[in-house]
């Protein structure tokens, strides 16, 4: 399996090289050459499978360069019920439990892992294979979170040989739980920096420093975010694992899914799955108020906003969605000249178009709609109330998404972000009641909490890397 870049101009690699090249040498994203397909009945069997099992057949046909061996022991080591015991009702016997909600939508757990969000499963299994792919080498990982990607990747490295990690986050424009998760970890292994700005800067100079590749290759920088196909990949297992499963119970052909969207990466794994087989009919990408992701499935206009709102689902106050470019690459057939043009134009001009695009996007399934913060608000009240279930405001945002998109008799799958606790504030003061909080997180925030500040300059930020890589 080769990947190659969104642009065109980098040099072919494999799975392992994807690991740990993160941004490709051209400033676009890896992307596999091909999309494996999954047969008929390869999904049958994957609705009888347990998500580690599902998880192995998908890592071994994205990365058939490293040993089955090497990877069944990963997986097993990720998807064990032990790391994933932070289920709100105490349920943790399994590690992305399904929910069945009322009107025919289903909620997908995936948000019981150590620092509960979405991303835990992914990134610890990310922080398996950089060591594995290192053989003893050493890695610095540089990435920029807008709250829940900082502490999920520090958790997924820590104790991990070799790597040390250096998390760009935007100061006072995370949770203070989200904070804590990130700040509180003293290790020097970890490097917290706390930028004046948003997380869209933050972005901006990760991106800047991986486009000097004379200090990439210097430093040996690999990502952690998103960019990381290796995340894609393992977030793809999502949607095969949870599509299989929902349509074997319901008895139906198909789901839809409805998704919080924020940098795009937990989006483009779902459509990839879709195009995989998996069993999905429509694939809507949900925006809080910072709408540019629905903006442009509405005109064909990549346009990221100057400035940004700030809302209770602060993980989706993106302007500069990373992943859609392999979207583009994607809806182009693999241009990558195309897509090269494209993302000049956004350098130079701020924008771009791709308006005779979205024809393709509709004809495929894929939509998006904008939620405001009082349909927000209004949708964690009205679950909570419904179905005793307490939403995070990222969650509501798809939820909300997925009332609008709802068939009767169709089941429709939304992700579970984050837990409630994570954005406790905003929670209570909504809904009345104290989010539960994990044993282990109580007093998180009174901990001492160490990050080094900086205005969002590539030249500081290298400089902190320079003297503690």
């Amino acid at each position: 399996m080769n990947y190659i870049s969104t642009r065109g101009f980098a040099d072919k690699t494999n799975f392992s090289g994807t690991v740990l090249t993160g941004l490709a040498s051209d400033g676009g994203l890896f992307m596999p050459s091909r999309i494996p397909v999954f047969s008929e009945a390869n999904l049958r069997a994957f609705s009888r499978m347990n998500c580690a099992d599902v998880a192995f057949c998908v890592l071994r046909a994205f990365a058939p360069e490293i040993a089955t061996r090497a990877i069944r022991k990963m997986i097993q080591e990720v998807y064990n019920p032990r790391v994933f015991t932070n289920a709100i009702d105490g349920n943790n016997s399994a590690v992305m439990p399904i929910r069945e909600l009322s009107k025919d939508r289903y909620l997908l757990e995936i948000s019981n892992g150590p620092t509960l969000s979405f991303k835990d499963v992914a990134l610890q299994l990310l922080g398996l294979l950089f060591e594995y792919v290192l053989c003893g080498k050493s890695l610095n990982i540089l990435g920029a979170t807008s709250g829940d990607t900082g502490s999920a990747a520090i958790h997924g490295v820590l104790g991990r040989k070799g790597i040390k990690i250096f998390m760009l986050h935007p100061l006072g424009r995370t949770s203070p739980l989200q904070a804590a998760q990130m700040c509180s970890v003293i290790s020097d292994q970890v490097f917290n920096i706390a930028i004046h700005g948003t997380f869209d800067d933050g972005q901006a100079v990760v991106k800047s420093i991986f486009g000097d590749a004379e200090f990439k290759q210097k430093y040996n920088l690999g990502a952690v975010n998103s960019i990381n196909w290796a995340r894609v990949a393992a977030q793809v297992v999502y949607y095969i694992y949870a599509s299989t499963h929902v349509v074997k119970d319901v008895r139906r052909d198909f789901v839809d899914v409805a998704i919080g969207a924020g940098n795009f990466g937990n989006t483009i794994s779902c459509i990839i799955a879709k195009r995989m087989g998996a069993p999905i009919r429509y694939i809507t990408a949900a925006t809080n108020s910072n709408d540019m992701l629905h903006r442009v499935t509405q005109t064909g206009i990549y346009r990221p906003s100057k400035e940004v709102i700030v809302t209770a689902s602060p993980s989706m106050d993106i302007q500069g969605a990373s992943n859609f470019e392999r979207y583009v690459h994607l809806l182009t057939n693999g241009d990558s000249e195309r897509v090269r043009t494209l993302y000049d134009n956004l350098k130079h001009e701020g924008e771009y178009d791709i308006s005779d695009l979205l024809q393709t996007m509709r004809d495929e399934g894929f939509s998006s709609e904008r939620v405001s913060e009082g349909e927000c608000f209004q949708t964690m009240q009205d679950v909570y109330k419904s179905d005793d279930y307490m939403l995070d405001p990222h969650t509501s945002v798809g939820v909300c998404a997925a009332n609008r998109k709802r068939e009767d008799g169709v089941p429709i799958l939304i992700p579970v972000t984050a837990q409630p606790c994570k954005f406790d504030i905003d929670v209570e003061k909504n809904l009345g009641v104290k989010a539960p909080r994990p044993a282990s997180l109580v007093g998180i925030e009174d901990l001492p909490q160490k990050y080094i500040e900086v205005d969002p300059d590539p030249q500081k930020v290298k400089e902190i890397i320079e003297m503690n890589a």
